[in-house]
């Protein structure tokens, strides 16, 4: 248990960690951060072995969003690479959306054809945009 206070993001990573685990592809690291103060950070990272295709990801890769750039893979070593999800995968997407964008692009590697997501739960933006935009009212 920590002290600390949730971060707004919080609950979206959340969710877009509980898609990839029923998805089969569940990540075995994930943070919630701000550690500017100013922009929030989440990183999605250590999927199930066979999930990241080595020929593609040679190094590894991992998720990352913030409330500017949106989600990104990032190429773990090497060059370290960064390849935006995408454009069905915004930076408020459906959690859903942004699991199956992000299987495609593991397997396949950067690039790969979009996947267009109809199931998963209703999705609806609104409640992290409001909690983000407070926040960097507050700042």
């Amino acid at each position: 248990m920590t002290d600390r206070e949730e971060l707004p993001h919080e609950p979206y990573i959340d969710s877009v960690a509980h898609a990839l685990a029923v998805l089969n592809c569940e990540p075995r690291y994930v943070h919630c951060e701000t550690a500017d103060g100013e922009q929030l950070d989440a990183v999605l990272s250590d999927w199930p072995e066979g999930v990241v295709s080595e020929e593609h990801w040679p190094h590894g890769v991992y998720l990352a969003w913030d409330q500017h750039a949106g989600w990104q893979l990032i190429e773990s070593g090497g060059g370290r690479n960064v390849t935006s999800l995408c454009s069905d995968s915004d930076t408020y997407a459906a959690p859903w959306q942004v699991a199956c964008d992000l299987l495609a692009q593991l397997a396949t590697g950067a690039g790969a054809d979009p996947i267009v997501s109809h199931g998963g739960p209703a999705w609806d933006p609104t409640l992290v945009r409001q909690a983000v935009d407070a926040w960097e009212a507050a700042l």
